[in-house]
């Protein structure tokens, strides 16, 4: 017997693993979050792992 899928499983586990382990951004995308940070007035924030 296959086990049936339900629509947003896959979105589910994604998001507990995101609020267990945190989000980890590849260097470009944090590059990019702090320039757009800087052009906005934004308080600066730093890389954390």
């Amino acid at each position: 017997m296959t086990p049936v899928r339900m629509p947003g499983n896959s979105a589910a586990r994604s998001l507990a693993s995101a609020r267990r382990d945190g989000i980890v951004y590849d260097n470009a995308t944090l590059v990019a979050l702090q320039r757009c940070a800087r052009q906005l007035g934004a308080a600066p924030f730093e890389e954390t792992h």
